[in-house]
């Protein structure tokens, strides 16, 4: 799973919603959502959860 994560981790998928931005990286097959807060990157830690209620009405947006 985790060299799953570092080859979505290259797509940059950055998503928006009241001023927190999330690294989307994958959604594995239980439907749990893999994901990088700003902090997250700088410390290489990975948070997953079950509740899509963030992603919904998140918008993407496109960061380096």
């Amino acid at each position: 799973m985790e060299n799953q994560a570092i080859n979505e981790l290259r797509k940059k998928r950055w998503y928006e919603k009241d001023g927190e931005y999330r690294l989307f990286l994958f959604r594995d097959v239980n439907g749990v959502f893999y994901y990088q807060t700003e902090n997250d990157v700088k410390n290489k830690k990975i948070t997953g959860t079950p509740d899509p209620t963030w992603w919904i009405n998140s918008r993407r947006v496109y960061k380096n």
